[in-house]
């Protein structure tokens, strides 16, 4: 039972991964939009 909540509490390497690159990403499009508004005025 303990091994099942820590797998639980703590998410595969993979999903970690998943998740990080997918908030840069976020991130980085966010960024490139707010610039191109800006260059735009």
């Amino acid at each position: 039972m303990v091994e099942n909540k820590t797998h639980m509490l703590l998410p595969s390497p993979q999903i970690a991964i998943a998740l990080l690159l997918i908030s840069i990403g976020i991130v980085v499009t966010f960024d490139i939009k707010i610039d191109l508004f800006k260059s735009k005025e």
